[in-house]
């Protein structure tokens, strides 16, 4: 076999084995994957910067802001408020994710709870590491059970937002905006 025809070959399977392993093989590929299959499936996709939300919102202005999502708004008295907003997404700035969650108490923004997929925990800290810097631990947590998963924690100018550490199996794959009110 001449080297002509070596090279051809190579060049060959490397046109055809590389696409396929990166999409199978490494994270950002798998997530393009994922966000490929659901525009494909046509599930829809939101994005917005966290450090943008504050308790002035209120749920005509977040839905109207996001009206290519279906939403499900209900009168439900939690922890976070007395009013809930929520949706389901399929990505949340280029993440996989299930639903967000919208909270208000007297139609003003209390918390947002964005449930992602627990595959890219560490990249979803990553992309939060390079937009607002370094996280601090929540040491009032630490503190007071200091078994507790640590809970790192961004202060935005209104608000804060917190997500796991590292994920349990029993644990929840979430972040969560609190507004500083």
């Amino acid at each position: 076999m001449s080297l002509k025809t070596r090279l051809f070959t190579l060049i060959i399977i490397c046109m055809v084995g590389l696409p396929p392993a990166y999409l199978f093989l490494t994270e950002p590929g798998k997530r393009h994957k994922e966000l490929v299959i659901a525009w494909l499936n046509k599930k829809e996709t939101t994005s917005f910067d966290l450090s943008g939300l504050s308790q002035n919102l209120t749920p005509p202005q977040v839905t109207k802001n996001h009206s290519h999502l279906e939403w499900h708004c209900i009168k439900e008295t939690s922890a976070y408020g007395d009013y809930l907003c929520d949706a389901p997404i399929a990505a949340y700035n280029g993440y996989p994710a299930y639903y967000m969650s919208w909270y208000f108490s007297d139609h003003k923004l209390i918390a947002v709870k964005i449930l992602y997929r627990g595959d890219y925990h560490q990249a979803v800290i990553n992309h939060l590491q390079t937009k607002f810097g370094p996280a601090s631990p929540v040491a009032q947590l630490i503190e007071q059970t200091p078994n507790a998963t640590p809970i790192l924690e961004w202060q935005l100018n209104k608000g804060k937002v917190f997500i796991n550490q590292s994920l349990q199996p029993q644990d929840e794959s979430a972040l969560i905006w609190l507004t500083n009110s």
